[in-house]
């Protein structure tokens, strides 16, 4: 949901236009995701680039023209999986994403890292790097990651518990049975239901 509102807040932002012939003309949105984490289906692929053909329902004939209304109403998208590029530098443009894989990006100077031909690249992320916005929205970003992370894990502790405590009370109530203890006697002995037991048991 983060991602959409992020993309529809776009769609409806009225700066985000060019002058066409005097008019005000919507800027075509081309959307880049970056994932910490890889696609089920995807698992092999560190770049995923989502193109929009245009059909002809009739006859599905693939119209290869481009037309500005349906070109500033949708738009294409590409992923990018961040454990993937650290396996790869298959091509420059995987080469580059590498430095997203930096802890703290704070501490590099992006006009070193890229060449030169991307000096434009590199003053966006440098701005976004000294931003005060920027910085702050991406370090609630970074404790929301941490808080969720921490909660995840506490949650399975909680459920690897949780089952540890039944596959022993199992353990003890089969052992019972073994010794020859009627159902309701494990009953009483465990302060359970019968009905409980004889899951136990089955």
């Amino acid at each position: 949901m983060r991602f959409r509102k992020y993309l529809g807040a776009h769609y409806i932002e009225t700066n985000n236009v060019v002058v066409v012939n005097g008019k005000n003309s919507p800027l075509l949105i081309i959307t880049v995701y970056f994932l910490g984490y890889t696609l089920k289906h995807f698992e092999q692929t560190s770049i995923i680039r989502i193109k929009r053909p245009h059909i002809d329902d009739f006859n599905m004939e693939v119209l290869t023209q481009k037309e500005s209304f349906i070109e500033t109403l949708s738009h294409d998208s590409i992923v990018i999986q961040l454990p993937q590029i650290k396996h790869k530098r298959r091509n420059e443009l995987e080469g580059i994403l590498t430095i997203f894989e930096i802890d703290s990006m704070q501490k590099f100077d992006m006009k070193v890292i890229l060449p030169e031909k991307y000096e434009g690249i590199a003053k966006r992320l440098n701005l976004g790097l000294t931003d005060e916005q920027v910085l702050n929205g991406r370090l609630a970003q970074e404790e929301l990651i941490h808080e969720f992370e921490a909660n995840k894990k506490a949650i399975e502790k909680e459920r690897n518990l949780k089952e540890e405590a039944i596959q022993n009370l199992r353990n003890t109530v089969q052992n019972l049975r073994t010794r020859l203890f009627t159902i309701s006697e494990i009953a009483t002995i465990c302060n359970l239901p019968e009905v409980q037991i004889n899951k136990l048991l089955s």
